[in-house]
């Protein structure tokens, strides 16, 4: 008789949110350090499209109540789409534009909402400097 495939839900970065997974390779720590978690790391391959990608699951005391795991996976989940014509930038020779924009949503998908506002504005910034705006004009 073969051996069984543990599977969870994940999110596959080509299928998207709940994908059944078939657990490649899992590894749990727990921890006592004032708190008390466990944490589980699992390397999973998506069943509908074969991709490989991973996944973090910590549960820990701190949480309170009924215990809810926080789940994590790499590549990381695009909160929002690229838009497709950032690659008009490039035949523009506008490189350095393409570029902010890669990293802005990079921040953004990551969460880093700072960077994300601080990447923005440089974004502006250069772009109104292509567009022939001098740094001495105001916005009135």
């Amino acid at each position: 008789m073969p051996q069984s495939i543990d599977t969870v839900k994940g999110h596959c970065p080509e299928c998207g949110p709940d994908r059944n997974s078939d657990i490649i390779k899992e590894c749990t720590k727990d921890y006592n350090q004032g708190t008390w978690g466990s944490i589980t790391y699992r390397m999973l391959r998506c069943r509908g499209c074969d991709s490989v990608y991973f996944q973090i699951s910590e549960y820990h005391s701190e949480e309170g109540g009924a215990l809810k795991p926080t789940i994590l996976h790499w590549p990381i989940p695009e909160r929002r789409p690229k838009p497709n014509w950032r690659y008009i930038l490039l035949l523009k020779n506008a490189d350095d534009c393409y570029q902010l924009f890669e990293e802005i949503y990079a921040a953004f998908n990551s969460g880093n909402h700072i960077l994300t506002a601080i990447g923005v504005r440089t974004a502006f910034d250069r772009i109104s400097e292509l567009l022939g705006a001098t740094p001495e004009k105001r916005f009135r």
